[in-house]
């Protein structure tokens, strides 16, 4: 009885951390293809970010309009998944946006460029949202003792019974 719930703790563990290993499986094309493929191009700087539900919803100052709109703020929502871009408050970026449905989108697939950091972020009373990778290291750091824990349970008991 013991063997099957230490095995099944350890599998449970494995996976519970296992969780740190998903991430974007993509290539990132060059300037000039992911300019091609875009449906809007500009340059900006993120204004504000919202975390809505199991969206984020990131607002920029355009800068310079590249390709598509010209409008003086463009907002960029994304899913909540590994593939999606953690834009920064303060920061300016090159951004290559495609539009899905009636909604502009760019993830870490798409060539978005850091084009100037910002020493100073503004005082939007927005936040930035990483609460999902906060909470994937929590588990993989977690999963990682939990399976030390249990390598240390392991190894006295199974040496004491080789002794006798």
């Amino acid at each position: 009885m013991r063997i099957v719930f230490r095995t099944s703790t350890l599998i449970l563990l494995v996976l519970c951390a296992s969780g740190i290993c998903l991430a974007c499986d993509c290539v990132t094309l060059p300037a000039n293809e992911s300019f091609e493929q875009a449906d809007s191009v500009f340059e900006g700087e993120v204004i504000g970010i919202v975390e809505a539900g199991s969206e984020n919803v990131f607002t920029f100052r355009m800068q310079k309009s590249l390709k598509g709109s010209d409008a003086d703020e463009v907002v960029i929502l994304e899913g909540g998944s590994d593939c999606d871009y953690q834009f920064t408050p303060g920061t300016t970026y090159r951004v290559y946006a495609r539009r899905f449905g009636n909604r502009l989108v760019s993830g870490a697939c798409s060539g978005n460029q850091v084009l100037k950091v910002s020493t100073t972020l503004p005082n939007s009373g927005s936040r930035n949202v990483s609460s999902s990778s906060t909470y994937q290291y929590l588990v993989a750091i977690l999963g990682v003792a939990g399976l030390l824990c249990l390598l240390i349970w392991f190894l006295p008991r199974n040496g004491r019974h080789r002794a006798a």
